[in-house]
């Protein structure tokens, strides 16, 4: 074999060897906090994350207890133009229907494409009341079927299915947060927080656990599945931050390590099998699915492509939307869970940004109903990224405070009978 064809073999086997070993170092190294940031800046180096513009977050060990503290959610934000209601809205180019929404701190509304009030459910007065900020109201989320009943969430974290006149037609006490979905044979797959001490993360400080909770449709509860344990059992677990050292000033705060913020159960004609579920986990930059058994991880997609993510939602095309929320800019993607690989982004270069919350739906004609939750407004866009449709929430307080909105949810008039029956 000639000198230079061997010379070019070995220093290809030299860095096949280096690559090898430099994952495996990689790998156990990924669990301190420093280390994960120095590889983090490397991997940018050698252009392993050119999947997004923006750079994940890098936290180092002196702001790490700051980071996976439980996160203090804002109420909403300084309402600095005035405007109320529907303030843009393309007839031609936007997707017509019936918008659901949960004004924070407020009540749960049906508006119509010109924010007309078309329903509205408020907190149950046979309930004791749940106050937040001096407010009786739902916490965040709101599930409607076709009939009109209503699942929420309280701030106090009960989960409660009402019919069309805000009548309380079951009550399941827990912490429940975030987002539920509907299985198609009716059970309700929700989230829900417990903390304890676990000596395994830290001696002291307690730790919130994810669950994923199967209720019944009337709130028997069927399943419980530890988020925590499945995710510390896989091969992801390297993604926990190492935190057993860190000292925390002050009164005791719960530890959010995960911090699950999105359910959805994965029906026929998916990528994955029918019954596994969906997931979104906010503190370790991921989205992922479950098996249809709920006990191990078929895929996760995310770490060093997202920051901070929320709602990923599956596609009728197989791909995967999210709202991508980021420390200073947010961004909306589509990405292909076959190929690991981003084929359509909207980030506008200022503007849009919301530090906690947000969500997205891809609607019918193509374009995406996009909710930046901190400020409190919503808006449609098409593929192109063109505003042709917002709205902004019109809760405003004396104070000036702009309600948040979790998600905003776009419904096909035919999709919700209850409100032809009404008229």
């Amino acid at each position: 074999m000639p000198y230079a064809q061997r010379a070019l073999l070995i220093r290809a086997a030299g860095s096949i060897l280096l690559l090898i070993t430099g994952f495996g170092t990689g790998m156990v190294a990924f669990r301190s906090p420093r280390s994960r940031a120095f590889l983090s800046r490397s991997a940018r180096r050698l252009g392993w994350h050119r999947e997004t513009d923006r750079a994940p977050v890098e936290v180092e060990s002196r702001s790490l207890p700051a980071a996976v503290l439980s996160i203090p959610y804002v109420q909403g934000t300084i309402d600095h133009d005035h405007r109320r209601g529907v303030v843009v809205y393309d007839r031609a180019h936007a997707f017509g229907g019936i918008n659901l929404y949960t004004s924070i701190g407020g009540d749960t509304y049906l508006v119509d494409m010109e924010g007309r009030t078309l329903f509205r459910w408020s907190d149950p007065p046979h309930l004791a009341p749940a106050r937040w900020n001096g407010t009786n109201s739902f916490w965040e989320y709101s599930y409607l079927f076709p009939n009109g009943h209503l699942l929420a969430f309280r701030v106090n974290g009960d989960l409660v299915e009402l019919d069309e006149r805000s009548h309380v037609l079951w009550n399941r006490k827990g912490r429940f947060h975030h987002d539920l979905d509907v299985a198609s044979n009716g059970d309700i797959y929700a989230l829900a927080w417990e903390a304890e001490v676990v000596p395994k993360v830290h001696a002291t400080q307690p730790t919130l656990i994810d669950y994923l909770v199967v209720l019944t449709p009337k709130g028997l509860i069927k399943r419980k599945v530890s988020l925590f344990d499945v995710l510390r059992r896989s091969p992801y677990a390297f993604l926990f931050p190492s935190i057993q050292d860190l000292h925390f000033d002050g009164p005791n705060r719960e530890l959010d390590l995960i911090h699950s913020n999105h359910v959805e159960v994965i029906g026929d004609g998916a990528p994955f099998p029918p019954g596994s579920v969906l997931l979104g986990m906010r503190n370790i930059n991921a989205t992922l699915v479950l098996a249809p058994s709920l006990d191990r991880i078929l895929w996760l997609w995310g770490p060093s492509n997202l920051t901070f993510p929320h709602d990923p939602t599956l596609l009728p095309n197989g791909n995967i939307l999210i709202f991508d929320n980021g420390t200073e800019q947010s961004q909306i993607i589509e990405m292909n869970p076959q190929t690991n690989s981003i084929v359509w982004r909207f980030a506008p270069r200022s503007g849009f940004f919301s530090a906690a919350r947000g969500s997205v739906q891809r609607l019918p004609n193509g374009n995406t109903l996009i909710t930046e939750s901190d400020r409190g407004n919503a808006f449609e866009v098409t593929r192109r990224g063109r505003v042709v449709w917002r709205f902004e929430n019109p809760d405003v307080g004396p104070n000036g405070l702009r309600g948040a909105i979790l998600r905003m949810t776009r419904f096909a008039p035919d999709q919700l009978p209850f409100l032809q029956s009404r008229r």
